[in-house]
């Protein structure tokens, strides 16, 4: 009995949109080696640019708070420049220097409704605006080969404020801890508030005190990391921060300290995890914590805030019901929406569309 040769699986390639208005990514992952692109742009297909007619302007945004409005694909978003997000971006990730971010996860409404299936048909869509939080489509849309990635949140539970951090090695689900040196967290307080403003306190008398260590010839910053890096107090926090935010205070970051060992926790059955536990969010009841909840507990792997604080959460909260997530990457890295005439592909779904490499 002949039998039909098997076309390779994991190969399936994407190509861009040819109509105007922005669409909404397309496809699900197909098995892949470890490593690379859970999408692939059609080597025919130039990267997308500013001049992309399926790139509509969005409003720039100035502050963390402002990422929370997008939904997952293009059109992308540059931070204005001379802003507290752009000089972040800027001195801190490989997101900075006017790069194009896109939304590739928004998650939050409620939890426990269509938590999909990350093995399932290649033409199943991935998730959209207001997901239900779930580890699956948390890694369906992030697992992108590990790539720099940019997470920010919010809770409900009467802190206020933005929260997050920065992924240098991105998520890739590779069941095993990932060392940065340059990974960290944040938080962006409520304008105007006690608590801005002791940050903005703190950040300022860390920033001269770390001059002064410098001598005052501009050293002060490289002090202040290597400071941050070793002890996670306060005062160097502070300092680190306010090297590149010029002291205002508006974004209180936490640096990894002890080291980059274990900074990122990438695994498929957790979602976020910087950390054992200074931010974490499994979305996985079997972790203990309903899939809307994400504790945070700073001090140890990750120093504390400017001001002392030790959780990301407003109100010295450690543990808080997320109301939204998004995750952000550079557009060079975003996955191509694939659509084909302007509809979604037909066939090729299913056990015998992956078996046989069908569209």
């Amino acid at each position: 009995m002949a039998f039909l040769p098997l076309a390779p699986v994991g190969t399936r390639t994407w190509t861009r949109s040819t109509v105007a208005a922005p669409l909404p990514l397309v496809g699900r992952p197909c098995r892949r080696p470890p490593g690379t692109p859970r999408w692939v742009a059609q080597a025919s297909s130039p990267p997308p640019s500013a001049a992309s007619p399926s790139l509509i302007s969005l409003p720039a945004p100035a502050t963390l708070a402002d990422l929370l409005s997008a939904a997952p694909g293009r059109p992308g978003v540059v931070p204005v420049a001379g802003s507290p997000l752009a000089a972040l971006l800027d001195a801190r990730t490989r997101l900075g220097g006017g790069t194009r971010l896109v939304c590739v996860y928004a998650g939050g409404e409620s939890p426990h409704a269509d938590r999909g299936d990350r093995d399932g048909d290649v033409g199943d869509p991935p998730p959209t605006a207001g997901a239900p939080f779930w580890m699956d489509t948390f890694h369906a849309a992030v697992d992108l080969g590990g790539v720099p990635s940019l997470l920010v949140g919010c809770d409900a539970d009467g802190g206020g404020g933005v929260w997050g951090g920065y992924n240098p090695v991105g998520w890739d689900s590779r069941d095993d801890y990932r060392d940065s040196l340059t990974a960290f967290l944040f938080r962006e307080p409520p304008p105007g508030g006690a608590e801005a403003a002791a940050g903005a306190a703190a950040v300022a008398a860390a920033a001269a005190e770390a001059a002064a260590k410098g001598g005052g010839s501009g050293d002060g910053a490289a002090a202040a990391a290597a400071t941050s890096s070793a002890g996670g107090t306060a005062a160097a926090s502070a300092a680190a921060v306010a090297a590149w935010a010029g002291g205002d205070g508006s974004i209180l970051v936490a640096d990894k300290v002890g080291g980059g060992g274990a900074a990122i926790f990438d695994f498929a059955d957790w979602a976020v995890r910087w950390g054992s536990d200074a931010l974490a969010m499994p979305m996985n009841d079997a972790k203990g914590l309903p899939p809307d909840r994400a504790v945070s507990v700073l001090g140890t792997q990750y120093g504390v805030l400017p001001g002392g604080g030790r959780t990301l959460f407003g109100g010295g909260r450690s543990s808080v019901t997320v109301t939204a997530l998004r995750v952000y990457v550079s557009e060079q890295w975003a996955p191509v929406p694939a659509v084909e005439g302007g509809e979604k592909e037909k066939g090729g779904g299913g056990f015998f569309g992956r078996l046989f490499g069908g569209r």
